[in-house]
């Protein structure tokens, strides 16, 4: 008799990554399985829930991020720096690995941020961290953009809410 395993259904959102977002230096959370966020006040609980949000809002022209204590943040606060990095990694029904990628532009672009689409990729995390004599460093954005050329079937900026919406149905089957 042979016995086969079932593939565990992970479509939809599979990872959350924050690179020197928020209070984080590196972050990285799989929700496709159970997860509980457990810890002293003021640790980033809340910080890796609102993250979540990244994926809904379009635009922020300068908006806030709402908590779930009420507090708000500023997006500086979650894009510090012209490296700091949210990445989530979606699974299409079909079983096709892509990444979303907003990136800070940091204080001299006050703040402003970029959203990528990196189709048809499995998150790996050294696209954009380079591990060098011990230490890990975050690589440039020309560095992290061709590593994700390389990985990926295709790469583009997401300009619009109509765009960001294809994808997440396309690749979440969500706005059914």
């Amino acid at each position: 008799m042979i016995s086969t395993q079932k593939r565990k259904k992970t479509d939809g959102l599979v990872r959350i990554v924050m690179i020197k977002s928020g209070q984080a230096d590196y972050v990285e959370i799989e929700p496709h399985s159970s997860v509980h966020l457990v810890g002293d006040n003021g640790i980033g609980k809340s910080m890796i829930l609102a993250t979540i949000q990244f994926l809904m809002i379009d635009d922020w022209n300068r908006g806030k991020m709402k908590l779930s204590n009420g507090a708000l943040k500023h997006k500086e606060f979650y894009f510090p720096t012209a490296k700091s990095l949210v990445i989530f990694e979606l699974e299409s029904p079909e079983g096709v690995r892509h990444l979303y990628v907003i990136r800070g532009l940091g204080k001299t672009n006050n703040f402003e941020i970029e959203k990528w689409a990196a189709e048809g990729c499995w998150y790996n995390e050294n696209i954009f961290v380079e591990h060098e004599s011990g230490e890990s460093k975050i690589r440039s954005w020309d560095s992290i953009r061709d590593n994700l050329l390389k990985e990926a079937s295709s790469l583009h900026k997401i300009s619009n809410r109509q765009e960001r919406i294809r994808l997440l149905k396309n690749w979440m089957g969500w706005f059914g």
